[in-house]
């Protein structure tokens, strides 16, 4: 990674003391509830009616550019309705949040557990408080973790996984081995899933074993095609991958969810550990090498995990947006999943670099982005510009850019920001974890980072759906908005001002409330639409879907379709019972439900349809508690449907037609008290979709 010169950070003028205590005044609006781009809206699933409680959280700065309040939880607000004759004020923004207009289904917040952190971490004395602080409920609640496979600059060493000496090869791995990792980086990550077994991991190289590249150093050699991978050793490094994460996720319990082809694979530095590859050839490039990838993996019994490519700037090499993505997904997207970016090396006098998500998604809707890395250090001291520009261009800008997760890099480093390999070559030096570990003394330090993160981690579950909300950043006022699988909804708005306190409105289905928000300051709001317990609400799905809408079409032929799963499900409780056309037979996970349970068919071709029905009759209590319907041309990309909160047998959901292959529905039941959860086991006696006659 390198450090975000500079020169490319916003500039902040400071003055004005900023104020430490929130002044909420009791100004009502009623606007008028706008429609999804492109579509009439359906009726609101809810309102923030009067009376209506909004709870409070927010993070503050002083005009020393320090921090004030952390992650404070603040009195409740209330939703309320003005009077038809009081006018809403001309001068006062207004938030007015859209349940109606879906986009993206986000996948979380998160850091990078490196080499450093983990270490730092389990040398703690303050251990335990740390990574409660971290993944925990009382905590931030991180959930998506990105992990470097082997060495990158904040490590202890320099290291692969299959490291030979100088001029020597091992082609059949016959030397790979994670016990590096066995000291504290698998204890650290094992603890982790204890406090949240929903995590997400993304683990991604920084290089090849030196072995495997042209040129046979770990660490860049930059010229010519040296720092590149092999083209020899694709299917071995691609097996190199497969038996990393099976021994993550079968020897240690450490599930991978997505593989990372290579970390900025446009960078070369000879100070930490660096590799090449191109988008596409002459070069070795990450399109070629994906098909690989892919196969190893299947093969290895991991045909879910997710392959990311690009993981780079926003900005190429030559300064302009960069098309490296486009490149990969017109050559090899049947075996790219998602795509990942950094925020490093904009040109200057650029401004919402982010918006180049945004062209890549209008040209590949369904392929998922991940803003992966953005680093803090001692060259951005002040922590009320660091909360102004992070919150904005790592979370805010990324996701209403359709990034569907954001991670910091990195999770933790000591007073000296390390330990770590960089040098005079290249690497991170100076970089700031979100917590500073100081083992020499015992103590520990949540840094304005950990908490800009956990504005949005501790609120927003995985799975939920952003929303719509305006565009304020002209008024200093950058704001998102989700709605959660339980159906609450979370606002969280900056004010962007360095100097002064902003008031503005929230208006939600017709009733609102104000709020001043001090300078370089965030808040985030969340309610139950209606006042209704978040266990009771529905959600409504991406696309316009609608849970809970009765069947009216015709059920599609199952005949030949084949159906898998990832639980436990034993013999006589088969995810094939679910469609052999009887309710006296079933599928059961045969274990409590779990968030990311799933069960998968390949409908054989192509099919089109709008309708889903799930049967669990015999099975009382064992439906669903909350779900995700996900389909696929080709098994490897899904797209989520719908979202929908379960009520009992039978659990329906509508949706505009889908042309797929694939189905899969998920389980998304949670166990971090923000989502019902259940003891129970999840069933499905006969599944079925169906075509409706506008469908």
């Amino acid at each position: 990674m390198k450090n975000p010169p500079t020169s490319h950070w916003r500039q902040f003028a400071v003055s004005a003391a900023a104020l430490a205590v929130v002044a909420v005044s009791a100004s009502l609006t009623a606007p008028t509830a706008s429609a999804a781009p492109g579509r009439p809206a359906p009726a609101s699933p809810g309102a923030g009616a009067p009376g209506t409680p909004v709870q409070v959280w927010t993070t503050t700065t002083t005009s020393a550019d320090t921090l004030a309040l952390q992650l404070a939880h603040e009195p409740d607000v209330t939703f309320g309705a003005r009077a038809s004759q009081e006018p809403r004020a001309s001068q006062t923004p207004q938030i007015t949040v859209n349940p109606n207009a879906i986009y993206q289904t986000i996948q979380g917040f998160g850091g990078a557990m490196t080499d450093t952190t983990a270490d730092l971490i389990d040398h703690s004395p303050e251990r335990a408080q740390i990574m409660s602080d971290l993944f925990g409920s009382s905590g931030a609640g991180f959930d998506f973790i990105r992990f470097p496979m082997g060495a990158s600059d904040l490590s202890l060493s320099n290291y692969s996984y299959d490291d030979m000496p100088p001029g020597q090869a091992d082609p059949t791995l016959a030397h790979f081995s994670v016990a590096h990792d066995t000291a504290y980086t698998i204890p650290v990550l094992r603890q982790a899933l204890s406090l949240d077994r929903g995590i997400k991991i993304d683990a991604t190289p920084w290089s090849a074993p030196a072995w495997m590249k042209n040129g046979d150093t770990f660490t860049g050699d930059c010229s010519g095609t040296e720092n590149y991978l092999n083209p020899k050793y694709y299917a071995a490094y691609a097996r190199y991958f497969a038996k990393f994460v099976s021994a993550y996720s079968g020897t240690y319990g450490i599930p991978i969810y997505m593989v990372g082809m290579q970390n900025e694979p446009q960078n070369c530095s000879s100070g930490y550990a660096t590799m090449n590859l191109d988008a596409t050839g002459p070069n070795p490039n990450e399109a070629a090498f994906a098909p690989y990838l892919r196969s190893a993996l299947d093969s290895a019994g991991y045909p879910g995990v997710q392959i990311l490519g690009y993981d780079h700037n926003w900005y190429g090499p030559d300064g302009t947006p960069t098309t490296y993505p486009q490149s990969l997904m017109a050559a090899a997207g049947a075996d790219v999943n998602a795509i990942g970016y950094h925020c490093y090396s904009t040109p200057n006098g650029v401004s919402d670099p982010y918006n180049v998500q945004t062209t890549f998604h209008d040209a590949y809707p369904d392929t998922p982005v991940y803003f992966t890395e953005c680093s803090g250090g001692s060259w951005a001291p002040d922590a009320a510009g660091n909360l102004d520009w992070e919150a904005l261009n790592n979370i805010i800008g990324p996701m209403n850019n359709w990034a569907v997760a954001s991670d910091f890099w990195t999770m933790a480093t000591d007073p000296a920001a390390g330990p770590n390999v960089a040098n005079a070559n290249g690497g991170c030096g100076d970089c700031r974890g979100m917590v500073t570990i100081d083992n020499s003394n015992g103590t520990f330090t949540l840094n304005e980072d950990y908490y800009i993160w956990a504005q949005f981690a501790k609120f927003v579950q995985p799975g939920a759906v952003r929303i719509g909300s305006p565009d304020l950043e002209s008024a200093d006022l950058p704001n998102i908005a989700f709605r959660n699988p339980n159906g609450t909804i979370t606002l969280v708005v900056l004010n962007d001002n360095a100097s002064a306190a902003q008031k503005f409105g929230v208006d939600y289905d017709g009733h609102g409330f104000s709020y001043t928000l001090p300078a370089s300051s965030i808040v985030t709001f969340t309610w139950s639409p209606a006042g209704k317990p978040a266990s009771a609400q529905a959600t409504t799905a991406p696309l316009g879907a609608s849970c809970g809408a009765p069947v009216t079409g015709t059920a599609l032929n199952r005949d030949g379709w084949a159906a898998s799963t990832n639980t436990g499900a034993t013999r006589g409780d088969a995810a094939a019972n679910a469609i052999d056309g009887s309710l006296s037979t079933g599928f059961s996970s045969g274990t409590a439900q779990a968030d990311g349970m799933y069960w998968q068919a390949d409908m054989g071709s192509q099919r089109t349809f709008d309708e889903l029905q799930l049967r669990a009759p015999n099975a009382a209590g064992d439906y669903a508690v909350s779900y995700a319907l996900e389909v696929s041309g080709n098994g490897r990309s899904w797209r989520t449907v719908a979202t929908c909160a379960g009520t009992g047998d039978p659990e329906t959901v509508s949706f505009p037609a889908q042309t797929a292959r694939y189905i899969r529905v998920v389980d998304t039941a949670l166990t971090d008290g923000l989502s019902t959860s259940t003891s129970s086991p999840w069933a499905i006696d006969e599944l079925n979709l169906y075509r409706g006659s506008g469908g």
